[in-house]
């Protein structure tokens, strides 16, 4: 996830509040560790307002973080599937030439299906990074 950004992967229409996965960097230091355990967070929506985040999750390793909110916007969760197909157009989660975590989009260039158990693999073409 770039740093600065943030995906919604849940909304909750009635108690207006919603889950949003982003970088950890902002909160984390160089070692890994968090910089202040009351570091306020701040998420900037798309209609300009601002609301504070509170840090239900994060792991420098991974380089990610989960975000609670209370926003009265309406918001639209990303849709994350588990049926891909071919020529499907997806995002693809992956690491550049420096292992930084970053976000490609593309489509399923091949599948192949599971074997006796075994989990199957997924080909994809995907563009530079969002």
């Amino acid at each position: 996830v770039v740093y600065c950004t943030g995906i919604i992967t849940e909304y909750d229409e009635v108690g207006k509040c919603a889950k949003v996965l982003s970088s950890s960097s902002i909160m984390c230091s160089e070692e890994g560790k968090l910089r202040d355990p009351n570091q306020k967070v701040s998420v900037h929506l798309s209609n300009d307002t601002v609301v504070e985040a509170r840090v239900l999750f994060f792991n420098d390793h991974y380089g990610v973080s989960f975000l609670d909110i209370n926003t009265e916007f309406p918001l639209v969760p990303a849709t994350l599937g588990s049926k891909p197909y071919y020529g499907q157009n997806v995002f693809v989660l992956d690491r550049d030439d420096e292992y930084a975590l970053v976000v490609s989009h593309g489509s399923i260039l091949y599948l192949e299906k599971p074997l006796f158990e075994r989990n199957h693999y997924m080909f994809a073409s995907y563009n530079s990074s969002l």
